[in-house]
């Protein structure tokens, strides 16, 4: 996607995320919710935004990386 965006154009993307576990991991009622939104509704996985800025930072392909909840 970011090859087609003209130069300072705005990628912009909606998505489900999780909240980032890296400071504070997920207890069992946590787990249960994902696996129940994983199995039932058949949703594929979720990162945190948290993750998704590293992602899109890490191409290098973009100037500043912005996230809002």
């Amino acid at each position: 996607m970011m090859r087609v965006l003209k130069p300072g154009g705005k990628f912009v993307m909606a998505t489900w995320c999780q909240r980032d576990d890296r400071e504070v991991p997920f207890d069992k009622k946590d787990k249960r919710d994902l696996r129940f939104l994983y199995e039932e509704w058949t949703h594929p996985y979720f990162i945190s935004i948290e993750a998704y800025e590293e992602l899109i930072d890490a191409t290098k392909l973009m100037g500043s990386v912005k996230t809002a909840d």
